[in-house]
């Protein structure tokens, strides 16, 4: 009989506070004196009038373990029952260890886990590790996180 893979439950965690697009040409004149940017030209290249914004004191696991959170409870699925933990993402909270052990460890996850990073196409292959994973019979249950603070 043949294994398949198959995403069950998906969610997301948007923190609360915004920027504004003009408060990001500001810190982008600021920080880059020489490079010419006109007014408005954020709103005018890609329509937005401002940007979601974690809270300097939240770490990338801070808000994959939010997400994370919200799908075990919503899913009914108990953190015991992740047979294997992936990180894809750009960013870490640290050099070491792994933000995959950080986000198992606020998670309490007891299971295998590991940093998957490859910009922006890290989580289409954290989608298709997990499912070489699940098909090779490896794990059952994968629970893939991500998060981004770049735009700090």
């Amino acid at each position: 009989m043949a294994v398949h893979s198959a995403v069950v439950h998906a969610t997301v965690h948007v923190p609360q506070e915004r920027q504004s697009v003009s408060a990001v040409e500001d810190r982008f004149r600021a920080g880059s004196p020489g490079v010419p940017m006109s007014r408005g030209v954020l709103r005018h290249m890609y329509g937005l009038d401002q940007r979601t914004v974690a809270p300097p004191e939240e770490q990338p696991s801070d808000l994959a373990v939010r997400a994370a959170r919200s799908l075990l409870e919503e899913s009914g699925t108990p953190a015991r029952k992740v047979d294997l933990l992936l990180y894809a993402d750009i960013l870490a909270d640290m050099e070491e260890p792994a933000t995959a052990h950080v986000v198992a460890a606020k998670l309490g996850l007891d299971c295998p886990v590991f940093d998957l990073k490859n910009a922006c196409n890290g989580v289409l292959n954290a989608l298709e590790v997990a499912d070489a994973f699940v098909r090779a019979g490896q794990y059952r249950r994968v629970l893939i996180t991500s998060a981004e603070v770049s735009t700090r």
